[in-house]
């Protein structure tokens, strides 16, 4: 997130927000003991589609930033 200028409060917000993440399993209509959450995102919430969008656009930078594409529209390459 810091490659792309957002604020460091922010961050900080946003990894206290998924640092101590617990989750559990509804089985048989029973929920069964809680376990940490180490990777992911939040199912349900509404930041996690962002982060999740950010994260993409960070790795789809990183593999295309020595790419050279043949194919090209309006001067820019696809």
């Amino acid at each position: 997130m810091r490659d792309y200028n957002i604020d460091e409060l922010l961050i900080k917000i946003i990894k206290a927000l998924y640092e101590d993440a617990t989750s559990a399993v509804l089985q048989n209509n029973q929920l069964r003991e809680f376990f940490r959450t180490t990777v992911g995102f939040r199912q349900g919430c509404l930041l996690s589609s962002a982060l999740f969008n950010v994260f993409l656009e960070n790795i789809m930078q990183q593999t295309l930033t020595s790419y050279n594409s043949s194919i090209s529209i309006n001067g820019k390459p696809i």
